[in-house]
């Protein structure tokens, strides 16, 4: 994290590094590298940030052409009398006025503390009811996003007792809580967890035929200190890039139009 500050004669240039590392004997860990430029202007930042964005952050190459001309509705389906029905219902009236993507908030037990990603939560109807939904935003022509959350599991979930490989634990070997939402936080690094999301991706397309996910809190976590682990720590809280790669080509082997 970098962060400027000023006095309206002097500015300071802060950085934070909160990337952690076991250091041993000899051991030499080296940053980013950091790009500071000084311009006249907002519009002279956007260009330059633009620019730097498009350099460092290309566009995906293959994404499909829907998604440029998307137009974007969020809906949570327990702002809607009947849930899933409720909303179906109402797709004819969004897809008039212009949308054509249908984002839709959690709908699994646990919504953004999931206890299972895979089972619905019966306050918003049935598995039925929903792929009805899906059904009827495709025939107007929307497509249709679940919400993806990588962060972690509530600790009413079977998961973490289950698969213990699929999470952080501490130098004690305890599982790790997430220090915003404490949730019991997910080892994006661990090969067991990103086939675990990979198998989550291709239920929810062949059974409900969904075309993409927006993916909830993809940033920095800690590190898994579980000393059994064959990389570094520290990877556990940045591998995101890594784990929606992997979960983005198993959706593209069932649709290869998904996002």
């Amino acid at each position: 994290h970098t962060y400027l500050l000023s006095d309206g004669q002097r500015m300071t240039l802060r950085h934070q590094d909160h990337r952690s590392y076991r250091i041993d004997r000899q051991a030499e860990i080296v940053s980013d590298t950091h790009r500071v430029e000084l311009v006249s202007s907002r519009a002279d930042v956007l260009t330059s940030y633009r620019q730097m964005i498009g350099e460092r952050f290309p566009p995906e190459p293959h994404a499909p052409a829907w998604v440029k001309d998307m137009i974007l509705l969020e809906v949570y389906p327990k702002y809607y009398e009947g849930g899933f029905k409720g909303i179906a219902a109402r797709l004819p009236a969004y897809r008039e006025i212009g949308f054509n993507t249908l984002y839709l908030m959690p709908h699994w037990l646990g919504g953004y503390s999931p206890i299972d990603p895979s089972a619905i939560d019966s306050a918003y109807g049935t598995e039925e009811d929903l792929k009805e939904l899906v059904r009827t935003a495709h025939q107007l022509g929307m497509h249709v996003l679940f919400d993806m959350v990588i962060h972690g599991f509530n600790k009413k979930s079977p998961l973490p007792v289950e698969h213990p490989e699929y999470f952080i634990h501490d130098e004690q070997g305890n599982l790790v809580l997430h220090r915003t939402w404490q949730s019991i936080t997910c080892d994006w690094a661990s090969p067991a967890y990103q086939q675990y999301m990979s198998d989550l991706v291709i239920h929810d397309v062949e059974k409900y035929d969904i075309d993409g996910y927006r993916v909830d809190a993809a940033t920095y976590k800690s590190p898994n200190w579980d000393p059994r682990i064959p990389y570094p720590a520290y990877k556990s809280g940045t591998a995101a890039p890594e784990l929606l790669g992997k979960m983005l080509q198993s959706l593209r082997t069932r649709k290869p139009e998904a996002i």
